[in-house]
């Protein structure tokens, strides 16, 4: 049923105007004065509005304002009341955002028609919104979820559907497995050929894997891409080891083949490796791993060949379990180091803020990159106290920043879902802000999409009482998740980040260039900042600049750097 709310101080005129609307099936909501109308639809968010001029405690104008510049309730049609026909007032509420001016007095059959015709504009609106929305998932899903130079599934899909398959594996009493293919010397081929030539290359495997789908007695039942030179293949149909035996070779010797580049004829050579399911593993990433200790094996030796994953190829877990241990201790002796990788505002070329990222200094191995040590620390608990710390860190930085610097600097902290689920966060954050004495808003925790999807109500909550804080919210690499727009509505977003993989190469990729577009136009739409990262070209940024993207990060403004680089930044900056 629509709801209608109704602000009108005059009780007579609301109480006919209520019993007009009800008599035609509206549900009404009623108010005596424009404070209690702003209040109730922020509450009730009404379908429509219809509200009178001059009222006490806020008028009509002022009741417009306050509804037009909530995100929530901003686009609620809204239709005055009004004894005043003057040109100054009529000018003044359209410019305001009033989508219609009824005159006192007038007949029901004049409140009936703008009424009736706000609401057909409005389910219009919507209708159009909707399937944009749509249209715009749809891309993203594809760009989800198949790979963009050869339309063949990616690791993402292949990680969603591998219970389905390993389910059929098991019905059919087949021996199942995984293969993984790698080009050999693939980074010599493509610096000495070029991008475009080993994207041809790549294309032309995808294709001949893909035409032979079907081999004899044996068939593959997925094939994807998931690394620039790899490729995951599924069998079917394999009964015995024997036959994956013969099914690995009449895929080397089908690549054996020369491979059409740029007009002349190219040979190269491939390797394999091989895990079974479930005898070897019980989870895809698990499979995909013990498939790429085994390639890499096969790497090792002269021209293509194949080998299985074998338990005693994991020696490099033990490493793994080391790391932990040592991470422990990483944190207690202060081994841990911030550097920071600005954003700017892209009309006015300032920065506007800074994202911390955590580099491990190892005694023995050097400075550490955190996709070495972070994933390692997500499996455990480490991650909620190196997640802190980092958080401290970066929350003294910008205090030291606004210190020295005459301007606010926004600062940027990723949050992992384990922080964000954990029940002493709003307490630890509440603290940490009152010691460092950093105004809440110019913290910004940056959120990815899969955090938020492992339990949606939750997340909800915990984003809620941080906004309470006054703590700003980001989404980050947006689009490699579900990437739904739609969905992202229910969450109290302030900023939406572009992942870099729409950005590379945007002037060359149309689809991308059509994705990021709209992205910016909806992120806009919901009230969000709009920020592109891993910016490297200037093709790139000025693609962003002429879509109204609000900010930009990446190596084209600077690559990660250390709190005294920064400053440098922001005094040069200040100095202009």
């Amino acid at each position: 049923m629509t709801n209608i709310l109704i602000i009108e101080d005059e009780p007579q005129i609301r109480d006919i105007i209520q019993e007009i609307l009800e008599c035609e099936g509206y549900r009404t909501l009623e108010a005596e004065n424009g404070l209690t109308g702003l209040q109730i639809a922020q509450q009730s968010s009404p379908d429509l509005i219809v509200c009178d001029v001059m009222m006490p405690e806020l008028d009509g104008f002022d009741v417009l304002a306050g509804i037009r510049q909530d995100p929530g309730i901003g686009n609620i049609p809204m239709i005055f009341l009004t004894a005043k026909t003057d040109r100054a007032s009529v000018r003044k509420g359209m410019n305001l955002g009033a989508d219609d001016y009824i005159t006192k007095p007038f007949t029901h059959l004049e409140l009936l028609s703008a009424i009736d015709a706000r609401l057909k504009k409005q389910a219009l609106m919507a209708q159009h919104y909707t399937q944009t929305i749509q249209g715009l998932e749809a891309g993203l899903n594809a760009l989800t979820y198949y790979d963009h130079l050869t339309q063949l599934p990616n690791r993402r899909l292949l990680q969603e559907q591998f219970q389905h398959i390993q389910a059929e594996a098991q019905t059919a009493k087949t021996l199942d497995s995984l293969i993984l293919m790698g080009i050999d010397r693939f980074e010599w081929i493509r610096s000495t050929l070029g991008s475009p030539a080993s994207d041809q290359l790549i294309l032309a495997i995808a294709q001949k894997l893909s035409a032979h789908r079907y081999m004899g007695n044996y068939a593959m039942a997925m094939i994807a891409r998931i690394g620039a030179d790899q490729f995951a293949i599924v069998p079917r149909n394999i009964k015995h080891h024997q036959d994956l035996h013969q099914f690995a070779q009449q895929l080397l010797d089908i690549l054996a083949e020369p491979f059409l580049v740029d007009d002349q004829e190219l040979c190269v050579a491939t390797s394999l490796g091989m895990a079974c399911y479930p005898q070897e593993s019980c989870t895809i990433e698990t499979l995909i791993s013990n498939a790429e200790i085994a390639m890499y094996q096969s790497k090792e030796q002269t021209g293509p060949s194949y080998n299985f994953y074998l338990p005693t190829m994991r020696s490099h877990r033990s490493q793994e379990l080391t790391m932990a241990a040592q991470l422990r201790q990483a944190l207690a002796q202060e081994e841990f180091q911030t550097y920071y990788q600005p954003h700017i505002d892209l009309h006015t070329g300032q920065i506007m803020g800074a994202e911390a990222l955590v580099r491990w200094h190892h005694p023995e191995w050097g400075m550490l990159s955190p996709s070495l040590f972070i994933p390692i620390a997500e499996e455990t608990d480490l991650i909620l106290a190196l997640g802190e710390w980092v958080l401290r860190a970066a929350c003294q930085q910008a205090k030291q920043w606004q210190a020295q610097c005459s301007r606010p600097l926004q600062i940027l902290v990723n949050l992992s879902p384990r922080q964000l689920n954990h029940p002493a966060l709003i307490d630890i954050l509440r603290q940490l802000l009152a010691e460092v004495d950093l105004d809440p808003s110019c913290l910004t925790l940056e959120l990815t999409e899969s955090t938020l999807v492992q339990d949606p109500s939750l997340a909800l909550k915990i984003m809620h009482q941080l906004k309470a804080e006054g703590i700003q919210l980001s989404i980050d690499d947006f689009g490699t998740g579900y990437s739904s727009l739609s969905y992202l509505q229910q969450f109290p977003l302030d900023t939406l980040k572009i992942d870099r993989c729409f950005i590379h190469d945007i002037d060359s990729q149309p689809a991308n260039a059509a994705i990021t577009a709209a992205i910016i136009q909806m992120g806009h739409g919901l009230g969000l900042r709009v920020i592109g990262e891993g910016v490297e070209t200037f093709a790139e940024k000025d693609f962003l600049f002429q879509h109204k993207c609000d900010g930009i990060q990446g190596y084209l403004v600077s690559p990660p750097i250390s709190a005294q680089e920064l400053l440098l930044y922001l005094q040069v900056q200040e100095s202009l």
